[in-house]
């Protein structure tokens, strides 16, 4: 059974399925359990240490200034527990979290990392489907934009602060239980209602932050896609809609965040709301405890003075609580495009050898593309060798009979066999490994010539990268370069002619040394002179070869063994060129729109 690709671009992103949180997280993190181990014992030294410091007042007032000892013995005993504090401050407090936020950080950082490049990868091997469903400029949001951005900023929040606040609290209230346990239930009744209010809170905003992310996503999917189609834009003279389309998808993604951060620091208000009410508390209780006797003067200092401390904690908790959300959000969307599964799944069976010289054979091959019926049953065979064109009018299904042969797709229904072995039975690359594939309009990165070339070939040498571009009529001009074959060719080649690019694009397939070439329009962008040098050059070149050639421009096609002519997902007609160009059908009738009579196969 086929699988497909479940993305709907316009599926609202609450109806997603939505990742557990830390479980998820903690499959990036299991291989620094280890270090993360010893983090958390650094931050529950950390912990104890302030909640030590904050004990000073007590300990200050009830046993030193209270005391009855003399002024010089209060002194003493007070420089004693002064250095005491000192000490537990700067090994146990500071050292402590700064070591801990040290490990804490690399393990995040690595996490991080590990998720991008798993992305990256997961991405690059979902099916077709899915990239012409997503674009790249979205796609380039996950890798560097808000969904890992909050998710960086919770960690960091996270691992500087929330491990030792905990510990703080919970040392906190066992030392308080041990001076009064009533003033440890109010203590802890607070700290719990203030748990419970930052919950609800961060269920509200982590709405705001799905529907946040999700807009800007979108927002940023389409702006790379005008960068991109600057020429285009300045063609139709089309910068003034292009800038206003701009302005109204800033102000929505301004007046989102507007939402956003507003919500947000209001659910802030409440909880400090929430914090000043619990001082009073406790305040109120305690001057009721120490008027009855329960409680010492110093106990009732310490435990104000802690709970002011921890106070900051307590906002820095509902704080990571908020980025919570939005670092769920973030990996939530990450998630959904790692879960997805692509329509041309890598076979779990044995690795298969190819023969030397395999035919290529479709049987009842059926394919559809989003309910659009693309191909109806078509069989093709193909021996080793044949040089075999692909024509017929646009969408008739030539183009389509491309990316099934390099498992772009796979077919509804029949099958496709490369040397008598399914194509659904060997590895992905194995399969598009055979193929040298020249598109319509090739793309090139922004590297050198040589490295553009080796991108097919990376075991390829300079001498074969210069023998290559030979081949395809391409040295004349890389030779002429300022560095020749290192030329930083510029992003998608912008420094040479569309007809230059594609001979750069033949060369490439030439150095992958392929079994079968595969030419979709490759010379459409070339003028008639360059055309029929190529088109020598391709005669020689495929002397040995298979090869498919999709074209509309006929006159390319006359040194083809055969044509093969598709009409509405069929094949209408097949035969030699000559043959099907001296009786009326499809082919006839395609030369003769295009003012052509038919020919001996001559160049």
């Amino acid at each position: 059974m086929t699988l497909h690709c479940s993305m709907n671009p316009l599926r609202n992103p609450f109806e997603e399925k939505l990742f557990p949180f830390w479980q998820t997280l903690s499959r990036y993190f299991s291989p620094a359990r280890g270090l993360l181990a010893f983090a958390v014992g650094l931050n529950l030294v950390c912990g104890l240490a302030i909640t030590a410091m904050n004990a000073l007042p007590k300990f200050l007032t009830d046993n030193i200034l209270l005391a009855d000892y003399s002024g010089g013995q209060k002194l003493r005993e007070s420089a004693l527990l002064m250095a005491a504090y000192l000490v537990i401050a700067i090994f146990g407090r500071i050292l402590c979290w700064h070591l801990s936020m040290r490990l804490f950080t690399r393990a995040s950082t690595r996490a991080l990392a590990k998720i991008r490049t798993l992305f990256f990868n997961h991405v690059h091997f979902l099916c077709l489907r899915f990239h012409q469903q997503k674009q790249s400029g979205e796609l380039l949001s996950y890798l560097f934009g808000s969904p890992l951005a909050g998710l960086q900023q919770f960690l960091s929040q996270f691992v500087l602060m929330v491990p030792f606040t905990v510990f703080t609290l919970l040392s906190t209230l066992a030392l308080v239980f041990t001076w009064n346990p009533v003033m440890a239930a109010i203590l802890f009744c607070a700290l719990l209602f203030t748990g419970w209010t930052a919950r609800g809170a961060t269920s509200r905003v982590n709405q705001l932050n799905y529907a946040y992310q999700h807009l800007e996503s979108s927002v940023s999917g389409r702006t790379s896609e005008l960068l991109r189609g600057q020429k285009v834009v300045k063609m139709l003279a089309a910068e003034s809609m292009v800038v206003e389309r701009f302005r109204q998808d800033a102000e929505s993604i301004g007046d989102k965040n507007y939402e956003v951060q507003v919500k947000s620091h209001l659910e802030s208000v409440k909880a400090e709301v929430m914090q000043i009410t619990a001082y009073v508390v406790l305040a109120v209780a305690g001057t009721g405890l120490f008027v009855r006797g329960e409680l010492t003067v110093g106990e009732l200092v310490a435990i104000l003075a802690s709970y002011a401390a921890i106070q900051p904690l307590v906002g820095l908790l509902f704080q990571c609580a908020l980025m919570q959300g939005v670092a769920h959000a973030g990996l939530n969307r990450i998630e959904s495009i790692l879960s997805h599964r692509t329509s041309t799944p890598m076979t779990q069976a044995p690795r298969q050898e190819l023969p030397a010289n395999p035919d290529i054979v479709m049987e009842g091959v059926v394919f559809s593309y989003e309910d659009v019926s693309v191909l109806q049953g078509v069989d093709l065979t193909v021996p080793y060798g044949q040089k075999v064109a692909l024509v017929g009018p646009s969408g008739s299904g030539k183009s389509t009979i491309v990316s099934l042969l390099l498992r772009l797709y796979d077919p509804v229904e029949g099958k496709i066999t490369l040397g008598g072995v399914d194509l659904k039975d060997l590895d992905l690359t194995t399969v598009r490994r055979q193929f040298g594939v020249v598109p319509q309009d090739t793309f090139l990165f922004n590297g050198s010539v040589k490295e553009n070339i080796q991108l097919a070939n990376p075991e390829a040498s300079e001498s074969q990268v210069i023998e290559a571009l030979q081949r395809a009529n391409a040295w004349e001009f890389v030779s002429e370069l300022p560095a020749g074959i290192e030329s930083v060719l510029g992003e998608g080649g912008a420094s040479l002619s569309g007809g230059q690019r594609q001979r750069i694009g033949i060369a490439r397939a030439l150095a992958q040394q392929p079994r079968v070439f595969i030419f979709d329009e490759a010379t459409s962008a070339l003028d008639t002179a360059a055309e029929r040098v190529i088109t020598e050059t391709l005669t020689e070149v495929l002397s040995d070869h298979t090869a498919f050639i999709v074209a509309h421009r006929l006159s390319t096609i006359r040194f083809c063994d055969r044509v093969v002519v598709f009409d509405k997902g069929r094949i209408v007609q097949d035969g030699p060129y000559e043959e099907l160009a001296s009786r009326d059908g499809a082919f006839r009738d395609l030369l003769l729109a295009q003012q052509l009579t038919p020919g001996r196969p001559t160049l």
